[in-house]
């Protein structure tokens, strides 16, 4: 299905808000796009209490869990300025003396069997439903995900009381993810019992020869309702790492609903990716990861390139719904610990952050879109860079000295090191952020070409819409030395600041206000 952008009127409101509107209940995400038959779905949203009813294909479908919270995500002011635009739902927000929300609604989760569906069945129905929210970009006013489908494959369990020389049924389930990686075929899905907590090893070490397919893509998930924890104290090891897959092509694959704990607050990243691997049509979904410090970058996941083409590239990379707490060094002082992150390197075409979520980092930027050049002879491109419905928080800790930007787009390291710059980054497209607790907010910024004979901007074309920033102390929003940007409908504290620099950009600045938190009151 085709995902819409918002159209706004001269008010500032969307035009045609609700028209199409079939309830007021929010889907934000799922578990899976594709599952087999028998398998269990997961639906993110808000207001799913009004949902009276899941249906594939017209056929109604067993919901074993109803609406309970889900506590990792909190109703953000993004969100609620969502509800407002579209007419969808109605929250106010309250904020206490500082200006920090205090609102208690959360996102809501609904567990379903898929348990009357045939292979080939398509579409899922969500009765009661009037907003679904695109999984990298976008939202329908609709009722109903088309592209959902049904495919073939089995369903499996892994407990760790089980025994990988059982036959993996609910009854008598394997014992771990690993035997589970290896002895499943594309189409499969495994569901993880919430006792499977003292692995001694990395769970996960994907390769080619254990991926889905484009048709039959592989699901890991938590089982409905529970929430398996890997504890990296006892391991000392990432639960995904992707270090052995060099010159593999990895893809097809969804984790979800996995813990990643370190008490110590120095555990590794949840996601090892670095060495050379091609990776298609992998999907991190509502996943919680605490206390990791990944020392250089990315607490939850640095994304690095591949190929020497974006058709050979890593290509759609989704992280959706993720929570980070407490991700830097225990005493707060490293500013280089990033928590999602983009490095460059080679090639990528797309990549996806929605609706994730950190809290309590120290003094490192959280989203970061960085070129790494200086010393390696690769070709750098990034595109299709999409960060909608993220609920970021800068270093807000008051033993954080540093406060650098929260959500930063730039081709390079400043000078001595004016080499490291990206090739190519084009399409940015940042919308219904919530951002607070940086120096700047929300950054789209070339430092110095590093080719004084090339004048073109690396930073192509961005848009930073209908987001919400608050509580930084610097400028909220900056523009600088692009080739076009859209910044229009955010409500902010300081407002937009648009430095352009380079002769042939053209920007599209207005209809953004300065009335945090009133707009939303």
């Amino acid at each position: 299905m085709s995902w819409n952008c918002p159209v706004f009127d001269s008010t500032g409101k969307i035009k045609d808000a609700a028209l199409s509107s079939q309830g007021d209940a929010a889907v934000f995400f799922l578990s899976a796009e594709s599952l087999p038959p028998d398998s269990y779905l997961t639906i993110y949203g808000f207001n799913l209490s009004s949902i009276t009813d899941v249906k594939v294909n017209g056929k109604s479908q067993t919901i074993v869990n109803t609406a309970y919270d889900y506590d990792h995500l909190p109703l953000h002011p993004a969100l609620m300025k969502l509800g407002k635009d579209t007419g969808v739902f109605d929250v106010d927000l309250t904020v206490d003396g500082g200006g920090e929300p205090t609102n208690t609604e959360k996102y809501q989760k609904i567990d379903v069997q898929l348990d009357d569906v045939v292979s080939g069945d398509t579409g899922i129905q969500f009765v009661g439903c009037g907003l679904i929210t695109g999984e990298k970009e976008g939202y329908s006013l609709t009722d109903t995900i088309s592209g959902f489908s049904v495919h073939t494959g089995n369903v499996y369990y892994v407990d760790i009381n089980g025994d990988n020389s059982d036959p993996g049924t609910v009854a008598e389930p394997w014992a771990t993810l690993a035997y589970a990686l290896s002895n499943t075929s594309a189409g499969d899905a495994v569901y993880v019992r919430e006792n499977a907590t003292d692995w001694s090893t990395t769970a996960i070490i994907p390769s080619q020869s254990t991926s889905g397919t484009s048709s039959q893509p592989k699901l890991f998930s938590a089982y409905p309702g529970e929430s398996p924890t890997w504890d990296s104290v006892v391991s000392a090891d990432q639960f995904i790492d992707f270090t052995q897959s060099s010159g593999d092509v990895v893809s097809d694959l969804t984790f979800h609903g996995f813990s990643h704990v370190n008490s110590n607050l120095n555990g590794p990243s949840f996601i090892t990716w670095r060495p050379p691997s091609g990776k298609r049509r992998i999907r991190f979904v509502a996943n919680y990861v605490y206390g990791a410090y990944a020392s250089a970058s990315g607490a939850f996941c640095e994304v690095s390139g591949y190929g020497s083409s974006y058709a050979t590239g890593c290509i759609d990379i989704r992280l959706i719904g993720n929570y980070c707490d407490q991700t830097s060094d225990p005493g707060l002082t490293n500013n280089n610990a990033h928590v999602y992150y983009l490095g460059g390197r080679s090639w990528t075409d797309g990549y996806h952050v929605t609706h994730c979520r950190n809290t309590r980092h120290g003094s490192g930027r959280i989203y970061q879109i960085y070129g790494h050049t200086a010393t390696e002879t690769i070709s750098e491109h990034a595109r299709n860079i999409t960060a909608w419905y993220n609920n970021l928080e800068g270093a807000k800790q008051p033993a954080a000295t540093n406060k650098p930007n929260v959500m930063l787009c730039s081709h390079a390291d400043p000078s001595p090191w004016l080499r490291q710059r990206a090739d190519w980054y084009e399409d940015v497209d940042w919308q219904y952020n919530s951002v607070s607790g940086g120096s700047t907010g929300m950054r789209v910024w070339q430092v110095n070409d590093a080719d004084p004979g090339d004048d073109r901007p690396p930073i192509l074309d961005a848009v930073v819409d209908n987001n919400v920033v608050y509580n930084c102390s610097g400028t909220d929003i900056s523009l600088d030395w692009y080739l076009t940007a859209n910044a229009q409908n955010n409500l902010t504290e300081s407002g937009v600041s648009d430095l352009a620099s380079w002769n042939g950009s053209s920007s599209t600045v207005n209809t953004n206000s300065t009335n945090y938190p009133g707009d939303l009151q």
